[in-house]
């Protein structure tokens, strides 16, 4: 009989691995040796009394916080690493097991997420006075959907509720949940209010509404969240991130909205604060025009006293112009008086004045000396000659007597003292 070919380390690894894949389980113990490498990789063991195996998988993929000596429940693939030689089992899902482990697990996350903030009072918002358009999570087959419903009809009916089923506990609730809160804030951001509620239950019952990713989900939520969880002795992460917080799903239907009795009330109370402010308003008008008429009258007194003023000072500008007049009236008759006078003088002086310089021209004049037996040369130039050395012997010279002029020319010349 042949024997069959070996086989080498990989390819049986690999038939191993191909088997194993089939073996898929939950597996339930307490954790040891957690490690988290390069911010990816998730390593620990998961043990009980007799044994130990080694789980891997990836970090971001961890909704639970872990911790040495807790006890979880993984869903995983056992696999063999052919590198290493190594058993594990690949975590694909991972979820506190027991009441210890679950309310641990509970105390890790709201100690993370209190120091990011999402709890903190100051990031929470007011619902609506009056909603009208609500969005409402829960499962159509819990108690809490009735409740919910009856108690919202009878304190108001007429609204508009979107209702999306989701399950509220169990394996992928709380994917669901999350997905659908996205959904709804992507389809209907306009919505007045987010109501997500359920009924009481044990810690692992109520376990959708303390993962992380439903937590998360409603931070982000555009539209005002209101959370009622089982009984008032519940509180869940969902309830601490909430903008509001319901002790039960029926308070969350009276937290919602308001009843028919008290928007009475409060339309009474607004009619009553309307009548009081247009009272208050028609008084402090009241006051203004009288404060407008007192100013108005007192204007009106300052402008008259202020027209007597001007009526006074135009009747003494009045007078003093008169006076002015007068005075310039007899000034100006003196003058008319006295310029006949004053020209006479004038032009006596001016008469005076005007004799002695004919005189003086008169004694002036050429033809006088003339007259006395004098004569005037002029050279070829038509100058008068007053200097013989300006001359040329040949020179043409022109001489005016009295009467007549004679024209010679120049033979001989004689300087000053010759005969």
């Amino acid at each position: 009989m042949l024997k069959p070919a070996p086989l080498s380390v990989s390819a049986f690894l690999a038939r191993v691995n191909e088997l194993l894949e089939t073996q898929v389980a939950w597996v339930e113990g307490e954790v040891a040796n957690l490690r988290i490498s390069s911010d990816r990789w998730l390593h620990f063991d998961l043990k009980d009394a007799t044994a130990l195996v080694h789980c891997f998988g990836l970090a971001f993929r961890l909704r639970t916080p872990l911790e040495d000596g807790m006890k979880v429940r993984i869903w995983g693939v056992p696999r063999i690493y052919p590198r290493y030689g190594k058993f594990s089992l690949v975590v694909e899902r991972l979820e506190p097991a027991g009441e210890g482990a679950l309310r641990r697990a509970f105390e890790l996350l709201r100690q993370k997420l209190e120091r990011e903030g999402l709890f903190d009072a100051a990031r929470r918002r007011p619902l609506p006075k009056v909603p009208e358009r609500l969005v409402l999570l829960t499962s159509p087959d819990a108690a809490a959907y009735a409740d919910f419903l009856k108690v919202l009809a009878a304190r108001r009916g007429g609204l508009n509720i979107l209702f999306v089923p989701v399950p509220v506990q169990g394996a992928g609730a709380a994917d669901i949940i999350a997905a659908a809160l996205d959904w709804v804030n992507e389809g209907e951001p306009d919505r007045d209010a987010l109501v997500l509620i359920r009924g009481g239950g044990s810690l692992e019952e109520l376990h959708a509404f303390n993962d992380e990713r439903v937590v998360r989900a409603l931070a982000r939520s555009r539209i005002p969240t209101v959370v009622g969880v089982g009984h008032e002795r519940d509180v869940t992460l969902a309830d601490l991130v909430a903008d509001v917080r319901a002790s039960t799903p029926s308070n969350a239907a009276e937290l919602v909205t308001p009843t028919r009795a008290e928007l009475d009330d409060a339309c009474r109370e607004l009619a009553a604060r309307l009548v009081r402010a247009v009272h208050a308003q028609l008084a402090v008008r009241e006051r203004f025009v009288f404060r407008c008429v007192a100013d108005l009258r007192d204007t009106v007194q300052k402008g008259m006293e202020g027209i007597d003023f001007l009526v006074r000072r135009v009747e003494g500008i009045g007078s003093l112009l008169h006076a002015r007049v007068r005075t310039a009236s007899a000034d100006l008759q003196h003058v008319i008086h006295l310029l006949p006078l004053r020209l006479r003088e004038r032009v006596q002086g001016h008469g005076e004045r005007l004799a002695a310089l004919e005189r003086l021209l008169a004694g002036l004049d050429p033809r006088k000396i003339l007259a006395r037996g004098y004569s005037m040369t002029y050279g070829p130039t038509g100058s008068v000659v007053r200097d013989a050395r300006v001359l040329r012997t040949g020179d043409a010279l022109k001489t005016r007597l009295q009467r007549g002029t004679l024209t010679s020319v120049t033979t001989s010349i004689h300087g000053e003292g010759d005969e």
